[in-house]
């Protein structure tokens, strides 16, 4: 019996930390997903263009 307000203590203290924290977590998320997907693209448009510039498909 002595040990269930203690875990709800801390239960309440992770829920409070991780309500402060999680607007910066999902900002960070977002700017991580954003940064990849980005470079993802740059990737995917290089291999493309370099396939197309050996058929003749230079569009620059």
């Amino acid at each position: 019996m002595a040990i269930e307000p203690t875990v709800t203590m801390e239960f309440g203290r992770y829920l409070h930390a991780f309500l402060v924290e999680a607007p910066a977590l999902v900002a960070v998320g977002c700017t991580l997903s954003l940064i990849i997907t980005s470079l993802w693209f740059v990737v995917v448009m290089r291999c493309l263009g370099s396939g197309q510039e050996g058929s003749g498909g230079d569009r620059y």
